[in-house]
């Protein structure tokens, strides 16, 4: 139900609306197609990809304070060059935890993100929103950046998203093709098309998996844990399992 394939196909669907692909501004109209990438930047560049052979262009909003990827790491500075490369537009994916927004770091975030990629607008969605984010808007906009959550963008007869995979394929692509408002922002996770996957469980097991392994493989770079330490670390590891 969730797949590369299934993104594929609802790309495909929402560029049947006739609406163009563009960008978060102000006074823009069409269709804003939004890819926050919250857990894995390869997985990104892969959705990023898809977007090319297509002909879209998508926003892909980049966290550079994820507990979960390091943006400033070899493969993850690769992997933001080729969602460049593929032709996207990059905005930052800021975590303001409340509401209250500190704009000096939102500011900081932006300058690293700058320095990884000259794709990058002054553009921010926030992480884990709180119900009403007027204020963080507002915040926003004051230090010079523009919120994807603005009413513009942002709005019951405006917005649709497949958070938590709350909407399939083909309920955003009616949503999209049903909308009046000048401007339809969709909200797409490339974590959730990047495995064979029914639900959000299933997205989270895969993805749990696929950050293990990389771990290993990470870890496999260092001769005495290859040499000496792994397999007591698997050990350990699967006690810990069968006791859970």
């Amino acid at each position: 139900m969730f797949s590369l394939k299934t993104y594929e196909h609802l790309i495909r669907s929402l560029g049947a609306t006739a609406r163009p692909f563009v960008t978060f501004a102000r006074g823009s109209a069409g269709l804003a197609l939004r890819l926050d990438v919250d857990y894995d930047l390869a997985l990104a560049a892969a959705v990023a990809a898809i977007n090319q052979r297509l002909g879209v262009r998508g926003t892909f909003f980049i966290q550079v304070s994820s507990a979960v990827y390091n943006a400033c790491s070899p493969a993850d500075r690769q992997a933001i060059a080729q969602i460049g490369e593929a032709g996207q537009f990059i905005g930052l994916h800021h975590d303001a935890r409340g509401t209250v927004l500190d704009s000096d770091q939102l500011q900081r975030e932006y300058d690293v993100l700058e320095r990884l990629t000259p794709q990058v607008q002054r553009v921010v969605a926030w992480h884990n929103p709180p119900a009403d984010t007027a204020s963080l808007d507002a915040a926003a906009e004051k230090a010079g950046f523009l919120s994807t959550y603005c009413p513009e963008f942002f709005g019951p007869d405006r917005y649709v998203s497949d958070s938590n995979c709350r909407h399939r394929a083909e309920q955003i692509a009616a949503f999209a093709g049903a909308c009046r408002a000048p401007l339809v922002q969709v909200l797409l996770h490339p974590v959730i098309w990047s495995f064979d996957a029914d639900g959000m469980e299933d997205v989270l097991a895969a993805l749990f998996g696929a950050k293990v392994n990389q771990l290993g493989r990470d870890f496999m770079q260092n001769r005495l844990w290859t040499n000496a330490l792994c397999q007591r670390a698997l050990r350990m590891l699967d006690a810990e399992v069968r006791k859970a």
